[in-house]
């Protein structure tokens, strides 16, 4: 059985994958205006692909990953999203399909600014 931390550092070698072959194929992702490396954009994009990706799984009735997002109550140094597990058993090959969806309609969409992921997540979190 995998480790939660081991599948959640699979699921950021995914997006840093995704972003590097975009960056390859001549897409820039930026963040305040700056070019960002493929493992900025899977560290920075982690946190909010996961809930899209959760949301996503949730909205189809497959169901969730097993994690409870919400705001922290002090902001983290690029936006206040924050996770707890409420199962233990999350696995890759049922997460990575989903995340790769979120890659490509949110991440790969906001890549003139990658802080436009943040305002989607802040979108649904507060109907929430």
């Amino acid at each position: 059985m995998q480790s939660n931390t081991e599948v959640e550092n699979q699921l950021r070698l995914l997006l840093t994958g995704l972003a590097d072959q975009q960056i390859l194929r001549g897409v820039n992702f930026y963040c305040d205006g700056q070019i960002m490396h493929a493992d900025e954009v899977g560290d920075i994009t982690f946190l909010p692909s996961l809930y899209l990706a959760q949301k996503l799984a949730q909205d189809l009735e497959v169901g969730g990953f097993g994690y409870h997002f919400m705001f922290a109550p002090e902001p983290n140094p690029f936006f206040p999203l924050q996770y707890r597990k409420t199962d233990q058993n999350q696995k890759f090959f049922a997460i990575a399909p989903f995340l790769a969806d979120v890659f490509y309609s949110h991440v790969r969409e906001h890549a003139a600014d990658i802080r436009g992921i943040f305002y989607d997540v802040r979108g649904f979190l507060e109907v929430a």
